[in-house]
């Protein structure tokens, strides 16, 4: 409401004294409310969501995913053993997601700091340095081996078969059995040979091999006759062409080695052959080995 009128009034409006039949004023009334300054309305800000946003590996239970899947077969020294039926490989996007939402941060922070530990963990066994219980998970620590004719034989990193050796802590393994659900794929029907893991003598890699270098093998109901030409390691490449190796070192029940022959490229897959109770009886291993 604006001002009341007097005799001595002035206008709100004009800034001046009042006057006969002053716009918008009434005797015994008031000034009329100067009129408000009009304002411009903001217009609502709206953020467009992207119509196609990247998308995002999603994190996930493997614990949820299936049971520990085995089979059971008979073993050459008697008695039944077991193995693992593996599953497909998890993809390094989805092991960085799952383990970046269980830490509350992001996949590139996570893998980040897993290759951090990798190189620390190198650089402390470059000086024979280990940890037995490093945050009371794993332990890791420097190793070697090799074979030599005699004991000047070992010249350089590769003829002491230098390695790093990382295991979980059996405290955690047990306490993960206990979680596991089993489920019995089956008995193996005859004893035959069985490859569970193929080792890069000179770097310690799985599955990788280096044309003219030695590969252990690793597994059951291995121990062949070397001479006989129908029996140990036959490397087939994407072709079809097969080729026998023929040059091994201690040629046992569970492992032996082999040299790779020179010249050999490319993925193989590799199919071992033993006589075994009477009959030759193969296996052909579950992964394909390849160079680096």
């Amino acid at each position: 409401m604006g001002e009341k009128l007097r005799w001595d009034a002035v206008s709100p409006i004009t800034n001046e004294p009042l006057k006969w039949n002053q716009p918008g004023a009434t005797w015994g009334g008031s000034w009329p409310d100067p009129p408000k300054p009009e304002t411009k309305k903001k217009k609502p800000f709206h953020r467009h969501k992207n119509p196609n946003p990247p998308p995002q590996p999603q994190p996930s239970d493997f614990t949820l995913m299936s049971n520990f899947q085995f089979n059971t077969r008979q073993k050459s020294t008697g008695g039944f053993t077991t193995s693992v039926v593996l599953g497909e490989p998890v993809p390094d996007s989805v092991l960085l997601a799952s383990m970046a939402a269980r830490a509350n941060t992001t996949p590139e922070i996570v893998e980040a700091v897993i290759r951090a530990f990798i190189a620390e963990m190198l650089s402390c066994a470059c000086g024979s340095h280990y940890a037995r219980r490093f945050l009371g998970i794993l332990s890791f620590q420097p190793t070697c081996g090799g074979s030599a004719p005699s004991p000047d034989g070992f010249h350089n990193a590769q003829d002491i078969n230098a390695s790093i050796s990382i295991a979980i802590l059996k405290e955690l393994i047990e306490s993960w059995q206990e979680t596991l659900t089993l489920e019995h794929m089956g008995e193996v029907g005859k004893v035959t040979p069985v490859i569970d893991s193929m080792i890069n003598q000179a770097t310690g890699a799985l599955n990788i091999y280096i044309a003219g270098n030695l590969m252990q093998v690793r597994g059951d109901n291995l121990k062949f006759n070397r001479d006989d030409p129908l029996q140990g390691i036959f490397l087939t490449n994407s072709a079809g062409v097969e080729v026998h190796c023929t040059v091994y070192a201690d040629v046992e029940p569970q492992s032996f080695t082999f040299l790779v022959p020179a010249g050999t490229t490319g993925p193989q897959t590799v199919r071992m052959t033993a006589h075994i109770n009477g009959s030759l009886r193969s296996y052909t291993y579950s992964a394909q080995i390849t160079t680096a």
